[in-house]
């Protein structure tokens, strides 16, 4: 949903993106200037800049200006930590500020990486499949297949959908720069 209610809907099997009106119900596709938007989307999330798009199967985020609707790729992905398993795999995204939250299922961790800078951390999990770390580092915590991240509206929390835990958790942030004094709970 948009700043101004407008809807997004991405629908992978066509690589589009359509855009929804509040007031009219109308829907139209988004186009920059080389025509529709040709693009497989795994996630994405609306702000004030645009949208955040997650592209499926490449790990490369990309911004869609929508005011000069422009297609920016943002820092490459492959910059993140090395999964302890080998395997990688963002499937959704959520975006607070230059901050953007991965999550990454086959690496069973939550990832921030700062899209100015490109510096990436692990903010939650340990890459390691399991359930444990409640009320202590979020970093040193495990979950199991991750599928889902939303960030508060402040920025001071993160909400993971821990798959196959069918738990909700949530990492405190004191502040953006933190990490190692991240913590995780957990809800049924």
């Amino acid at each position: 949903i948009g700043a101004n209610g407008e809807g997004y809907i991405s629908e992978f099997g066509s690589q589009r993106l359509r855009e929804v009106d509040p007031a009219t119900g109308m829907m139209r596709t988004m186009s920059d200037s080389e025509g529709p938007l040709k693009i497989a989307i795994s996630s994405l999330d609306a702000s004030a800049e645009g949208l955040f798009i997650l592209a499926h199967d490449s790990n490369q985020l990309r911004l869609f200006d929508l005011r000069r609707r422009r297609l920016n790729i943002l820092p490459q992905v492959d910059i993140l930590p090395p999964p302890l398993s080998g395997d990688t795999q963002l499937i959704d995204i959520a975006v607070h500020g230059d901050d953007a939250y991965l999550a990454d299922p086959l690496a069973h961790r939550v990832v921030r990486i700062n899209m100015m800078t490109a510096d990436s951390t692990v903010i939650a999990g340990t890459g390691v499949e399991g359930f444990s770390g409640d009320n202590g580092p979020a970093n040193q915590a495990e979950l199991f297949m991750p599928g889902g991240v939303a960030v508060s509206d402040d920025g001071h929390e993160v909400y993971i959908a821990d798959t196959k835990n069918h738990r909700i958790r949530r990492v405190r942030l004191p502040d953006t720069s933190a990490s190692v004094r991240d913590s995780v709970g957990g809800a049924r």
